[in-house]
């Protein structure tokens, strides 16, 4: 059974073995040596396209394999914008294989070690991960390591509400919404003073590009024409203001709102016009993992909510379905190199797809 795990680099790079031996180190607890030291317990080889990656029982092989951005009339046959910025923007995958017995209890653990590791190589270059067992891509945030380290990876990464982060393509009726938002804008302050929860969307300046991002807000509080409250949904491009930041936003740039009343959305006119967009396309495309704090923006999520993951194991696959890369190849160079035993160290992992004999090399 093949478990794995693919991240999506903005930026291209090169195996340091010094940096991955540290970095392993720290995330493990241990340290980790190289081809030429006697730790046989803990450690990194560069092989023939790989890096094999051992800790005590467990073995992974870790590919750096070049990656070309989507051309942009491709992008456009996805709706989720956090899809196209990652096919856009791609420059390398960084794929991670560990083979080992079937059963879950197993793949448990595979999936366990592979989460650790990619979290010990996460970066700012770090643009999405996708798990094998699932299509949905999972957009970079600083939550992301933390929910790798678990003892849920898959499950954790994947999260609860699944909605997509979608552009206008109808600006008459959108600017109609802004303003009918404003106009009923006292309806929802009403609401907040009477103790009830609310939901404000605002727009926010791009820190890299052009535009601006509109997000949902927990409101905490109103002070004349200033709202404050915590972002509610994870930005794409706002640099250091991630999901749960404080901010104070002007009324005046008010774009949406929104609450519950008897379990039915009240306001929420952009997700509305939202809504009726007419779908890309490939209807086929992965979905991606935006996670929202707060019940009533988490309605918006609903709304848009493409699918849901539950449970420990989802069901797995051989590889990634398509458009993600496959990784059928590398599976098979895996069984190739499948570890030998030998009589010197019986911990002995070190064996290469062109070699029958490993330094500890005795007659066996």
């Amino acid at each position: 059974m093949t478990s794995s795990l693919v991240l999506f680099l903005g930026r291209e790079r090169t195996f340091d073995e010094a940096d991955w031996r540290q970095r392993l180190g720290a995330e493990f607890g241990v340290a980790f040596g190289g081809p030429d030291d006697d730790n046989d317990e803990h450690f990194v080889v560069p092989e023939d396209g790989f890096v094999r990656v051992v800790s005590g029982d467990a073995m992974a092989l870790v590919q750096l394999a070049a990656a070309e951005p989507k051309p942009a009339a491709e992008l456009q046959r996805y709706d989720d914008l956090r899809i196209r910025r990652v096919f856009g923007e791609q420059k390398q995958y960084l794929r991670l294989y560990s083979l080992g017995d079937v059963g879950e209890a197993a793949e448990a653990a595979r999936r366990r070690f592979l989460g650790r590791i990619a979290a010990a190589l996460w970066g700012d270059d770090v643009l999405g991960l996708n798990w094998h067992c699932d299509a949905t891509l999972v957009p970079a945030s600083a939550e992301v390591p933390k929910q790798l380290r678990s003892e849920q990876p898959v499950a954790a990464t994947l999260g609860e509400p699944v909605s997509q982060v979608l552009e206008a393509t109808d600006r008459e009726a959108m600017a109609a919404a802004w303003a009918k938002a404003r106009e009923t804008w006292p309806e929802a302050l009403a609401h907040l003073q009477k103790g009830g929860e609310l939901s404000a969307k605002f727009p926010f300046a791009r820190v890299t590009k052009r535009g601006t991002e509109h997000i949902w807000v927990t409101v905490q509080s109103v002070d004349g024409d200033v709202v404050r409250g915590v972002l509610a949904n994870e930005p794409m491009d706002l640099g250091d203001r991630k999901l749960g930041s404080e901010v104070e936003c002007k009324l005046a740039d008010l774009s949406d709102w929104l609450f519950l009343r008897d379990g039915k959305m009240v306001g929420g006119y952009t997700v509305k016009v939202l809504e009726r967009r007419p779908r890309a396309a490939n209807s086929r495309a992965p979905t991606s993992r935006v996670r929202t704090t707060g019940r009533s923006s988490a309605v918006a999520a609903r709304r848009w909510t493409l699918t849901t993951r539950a449970g420990t194991l989802p069901p797995c696959s051989s590889a990634p379905r398509s458009p993600l890369p496959s990784c059928s190849s590398a599976a098979r160079s895996v069984r190739r190199t499948q570890p030998h035993r030998c009589r010197t160290s019986p911990n002995c992992w070190r064996r290469s797809a062109a070699s029958t004999t490993c330094r500890h090399w005795a007659s066996r």
